[in-house]
């Protein structure tokens, strides 16, 4: 078991600003939903809807917005404003 509880190595606190528990761009798609399952629709009103792909998981916001042509400052603004 990961230093963070979960089953992992406790990468994702890497990419947590845990001054202030806000996501980065370093932060993946399923740590999204691992830590408020409720921002599924914030992530689907950009367009994303692929969830249950293994690749959906491991990929950072940052390779998301990449993707699918979504401008990360604005998709991080509403996830971490919808977390907060």
């Amino acid at each position: 078991m990961g230093k963070c509880g979960c089953c992992c190595s406790g990468e994702h606190e890497r990419v947590r600003d845990t001054r202030d528990n806000r996501f980065t761009k370093d932060t993946t798609i399923g740590e999204v939903l691992q830590t408020k399952p409720e921002l599924k629709n914030v992530l689907e009103g950009f367009g994303l809807h692929c969830f249950g792909c293994p690749m959906s998981q491991m990929e950072t916001l940052e390779e998301a917005c990449q993707v699918h042509d979504i401008e990360l400052d604005f998709m991080l603004k509403k996830l971490n404003d919808e977390n907060a």
